[in-house]
């Protein structure tokens, strides 16, 4: 009977750059750098060109390393929005209904 390794680790996403990172959170840093480089070009004040670059690399980085209520920031948006915008109507347990 042939035997396959198994993997220890199956749930999570694989660190591939350097062991830190993985290619989500690797792309988020890309996306922000050259969203927040393309702020440079733009016909604005010099100042603004700054704080446009360093507003969305910044965007960029939280939501690659920060993580909410034990999930990442994008997960935790994507739920928070369908939540707003869900019609159901919640009520905290033991509470009095309309």
């Amino acid at each position: 009977m042939r035997a396959f390794p198994v993997p220890i680790q199956i749930t999570g996403r694989e660190r591939l750059i350097g062991g830190i990172l993985d290619i989500k959170q690797l792309s988020y840093i890309v996306l922000g750098v050259v969203l927040g480089g393309a702020a440079l070009f733009t016909s604005v004040p010099v100042i603004l060109r700054l704080l446009g670059l360093i507003a969305v690399s910044g965007a960029g980085l939280i939501f690659a390393f920060a993580r909410v209520h034990d999930m990442e920031v994008d997960v935790y948006l994507f739920r928070w929005l369908r939540w707003r915008a869900s019609r159901r109507t919640y009520y905290l347990e033991g509470s009095n209904r309309p």
